[in-house]
């Protein structure tokens, strides 16, 4: 019998068995990876910069390449002179307007629906 599980199910089994799941890294390695610290993506995490992706049943942070390709982004940001105020307040504005063209988009597509 085959069971699907959702991506918070496979993260609880695999702890349960002391593996990281396949596509994520711990904090650890996503730190190493990238170079900076533990601490640095905890902070990120605590300021709404980045969030993982997914944690695991014990409460560790677990990331994929999506959110380190975002860290990579907000280190570029960061070097090229942004704080961190202005990157996370950009990211917000990008988010409000992505989701008002959606609105708009649902509103015009309900219109043409009832034509």
């Amino acid at each position: 019998m085959i069971y699907t599980i959702n991506r918070t199910e496979r993260v609880m089994i695999m702890e349960k068995h002391g593996a990281t799941p396949q596509g994520y890294l711990t904090v650890g390695e996503a730190a190493n990876k990238m170079g900076v610290t533990v601490r640095t993506l905890q902070y990120y995490d605590r300021e709404g910069l980045l969030a993982p992706s997914a944690q695991s049943e014990g409460g560790r942070r677990l990331y994929t390449d999506k959110d380190l390709i975002k860290l990579h982004q907000i280190l570029s940001l960061k070097s090229l002179g942004f704080s961190l105020r202005d990157i996370k307040h950009s990211a917000l504005y990008r988010l409000k307007h992505l989701l008002k063209s959606r609105m708009r988009l649902r509103s015009r597509q309900k219109l043409y629906a009832k034509k």
